[in-house]
């Protein structure tokens, strides 16, 4: 039952994940929280739970990241320095 809970909050995930694609397109995705502190098995399970439950345009596809982020509440300020350098450096 742990892990069909678990299973849901990643499918809203990947569906959020998806919504925000259609708008932001974004490069990467990160998460954090307590998936950060569950088993090294549990945590790629639940991200390709969400990657599975994100559909992206083929080329969003060909150029996103999905990754676990361990600096828990850090995740959305490490995004915005992300996109920050890249629009000052370039690709």
């Amino acid at each position: 039952m742990a892990l069909r809970i678990f299973e849901q909050q990643a499918i809203a995930l990947g569906r959020l994940f998806t919504i925000a694609a259609n708008f932001t397109d974004p490069d990467a995705y990160f998460l954090g929280g307590g998936v950060i502190e569950a088993a090294p098995h549990f945590r790629e399970w639940f991200l390709s739970k969400v990657r599975e439950n994100t559909s992206l345009r083929v080329e969003q596809t060909a150029v996103t990241r999905f990754a676990v982020v361990p600096h828990l509440d850090m995740a959305g300020a490490r995004g915005a320095a992300l996109a920050a350098l890249r629009s000052v450096v370039g690709d």
